[in-house]
């Protein structure tokens, strides 16, 4: 590393070879890499450190909203099998869920009718 000045902006470099959406979601809230600063160590240091904490948030809500989008591609897609139903219902924890057909045959069951028992039935 030694006590040089780097020769490009080390954040501008890491800004252009970022992954496209994150940089797009990270641009919308972070603007600090616009910035022109000294190309010493310390300062692009501390810059590309101030920068990975904008990327991280940016990361997260972009990996947050794709896993939204699949999970509703999901009940989309379970929407289609035969035999399901779209009851929302509450699983151990309280939250909405979906019945699996289990569950909706226990519901249709319920309760067991009476048995009576007739000689020669098997036990």
């Amino acid at each position: 590393m030694g006590n040089k000045d780097y020769e490009v902006d080390v954040v501008h470099h890491v800004v252009e070879n970022m992954d496209p959406d994150v940089k797009t979601e990270m641009e919308s809230n972070y603007t600090a890499h616009l910035n022109i600063r000294a190309r010493d160590p310390l300062t692009q240091t501390q810059a590309v450190q101030n920068l990975l904490v904008a990327a991280t948030k940016a990361e997260k809500s972009i990996l947050a909203t794709r896993a939204l989008i699949s999970k509703q591609h999901n009940r989309v897609l379970l929407a289609t099998v035969p035999g399901y139903t779209d009851i929302p219902l509450a699983d151990a924890a309280g939250t909405p869920g979906l019945a699996s057909v289990t569950e909706r045959k226990i519901g249709d069951n319920t309760p067991i009718p009476a048995f009576e028992w007739k000689a020669g039935m098997c036990v």
